[in-house]
């Protein structure tokens, strides 16, 4: 069972990422991190960015597929944080995102660095939107990694948001 397990989340995976090629590590935000992005990300244009994410709370970068359907967005904010203090920010974060349904929270170990990791589904006019997010603090500051998919469109996306959120790695 375990193993078809394996190879269902394998075939889920190489599906989303396209031609069967297996996301690739890729260095992000000036070399500050690494991780695990499909292949066929690309940069997101500030046009279309500002569209998805309207508002000033807009992320600084966006990585997508063509079709802008999956999204992993990158931000540091000028948010002084220390390491020690997440657990007590993961708290308040959670008391503030009214209108979602979380399937996860907690603070935990990537890589050797501790991480605000949420699962959570968000409404939108058109479905119900899936996020992966991580927090840390990097250099002092906050920095907030998101995944979000929509599952009705992309069936797996959230699993394959957890695999690539988990695979984030600090520069020490």
């Amino acid at each position: 069972m375990k193993a078809m397990l394996l190879l269902l989340g394998a075939l889920v995976t190489s599906t989303l990422v396209g031609a069967g090629e297996p996301p690739q590590r890729r260095a992000l935000l000036d070399g500050k991190l690494t991780m695990l992005v499909p292949s066929e990300f690309s940069l997101m244009s500030d046009e279309m960015r500002r569209v998805k994410y309207p508002g000033a709370r807009a992320p600084a970068y966006v990585l997508s597929n063509e079709a802008t359907t999956i999204n992993i967005a990158f931000d540091q904010k000028p948010v002084l944080i220390k390491p020690a203090e997440l657990r007590e920010f993961e708290v308040a974060v959670r008391k503030g995102m009214t209108g979602v349904k979380f399937e996860s929270s907690g603070v935990r170990k990537l890589n050797g660095a501790d991480f605000v990791f949420l699962v959570f589904d968000s409404p939108a006019i058109d479905g119900t939107i899936r996020n992966v997010m991580t927090m840390t603090s990097l250099e002092g500051q906050l920095l907030v990694v998101s995944y979000n998919c929509m599952e009705a469109r992309d069936p797996g996306c959230g699993a394959l948001g957890r695999t690539l959120m988990e695979s984030i790695t600090l520069k020490q």
